[in-house]
């Protein structure tokens, strides 16, 4: 067993060096979280993308009611699980260009930032829209699966 602080001490008035020394070094991590932490660094250095998209989607199940001040609903369980599922189907190119963020319906909406492309994810299904260089606005609505949002990502990037 290997013995390393696993989170910041917080140094307090009453608090001695030696306090927050010993506090430290209570501190045990057993070989498989260490195996956890190095395979999620692992993960994390190979996939940044889909990291930094993971780390914003924590943050947006955290929403509560009325987060937006004008009665917005937070972003509904399904849907994180939903978008969970994208992101396992997907690589970590996929989200080179796509940012999330929270609709005030409970859903969530991915941008493009390289063009004028948008998908929303609910329950059920999911609707798109996109504009070609030349103007052309395509779109739809389909029945949600994993595969086919990530599909419709790959095509309208």
């Amino acid at each position: 067993m290997t013995t390393m602080a696993a989170e910041p001490a917080v140094a307090h008035p009453m608090t001695s060096y030696n306090d927050v020394m010993a506090y430290l070094h209570s501190i045990t991590i057993t070989p498989e979280t260490m195996l956890s932490l190095s395979d999620q660094l692992r993960f994390e250095a190979h996939n940044l993308h889909i990291s930094k998209t993971l780390r914003r989607l924590d943050q947006l199940k955290n929403l509560r009611y009325d987060w937006d001040g004008n009665g917005a609903t937070p972003v509904d369980r399904e849907v994180i699980a939903n978008m969970h599922s994208v992101i396992k189907h997907s690589e970590d190119k996929d989200w080179s260009f796509w940012v999330i963020s929270p609709e005030t319906n409970g859903t969530l909406n991915i941008t493009s930032k390289k063009q004028m492309s948008s998908i929303s994810l609910g329950i059920k299904e999911f609707s798109y829209y996109s504009f070609s260089a030349d103007g052309e606005k395509t779109g739809s609505h389909l029945p949600f699966t994993p595969e086919a949002f990530v599909k419709t990502m790959r095509q309208i990037a």
